[in-house]
């Protein structure tokens, strides 16, 4: 069950998310610092806490071509819900925790008819 605290929580994680997939310019500095922040060890922290809340689980890997691969997962026997890749760890983590809080759930078979019914 969710409380007023845990939608708080991701309402502010889904803000921070939501501004890093802007691009900074010169009269929005204010967003350029929190893309510098949250691209460090310690904003990948944040956001994986964060999604930890959430109920997702962190699969982060290094690809060989140089590239990075996170992965937000509910369950770990279960398909990711959302995946990035990127030349850098904290811009595939930043894109797939966006893409995962965003993610619309699939619906399970026969879920439409019961709620055409009721």
């Amino acid at each position: 069950m969710r409380t007023d605290a845990d939608a708080r929580r991701r309402a502010t994680l889904s803000a921070a998310l939501g501004f890093c997939q802007l691009q900074p310019t010169p009269q929005t500095p204010e967003i350029a610092a929190l893309q510098r922040w949250m691209m460090t060890w310690r904003g990948i922290g944040y956001i994986v806490t964060g999604m930890e809340r959430q109920g997702y689980a962190l699969a982060l890997r290094k690809l060989v071509d140089d590239g990075w691969n996170a992965a937000f997962e509910e369950h770990r026997l279960l398909a990711p819900v959302a995946t990035a890749n990127a030349p850098t760890p904290f811009r595939a983590v930043i894109d797939a925790a966006w893409k995962a809080l965003n993610a619309k759930p699939m619906p399970t078979p026969g879920q439409a008819m019961v709620e055409e019914v009721l």
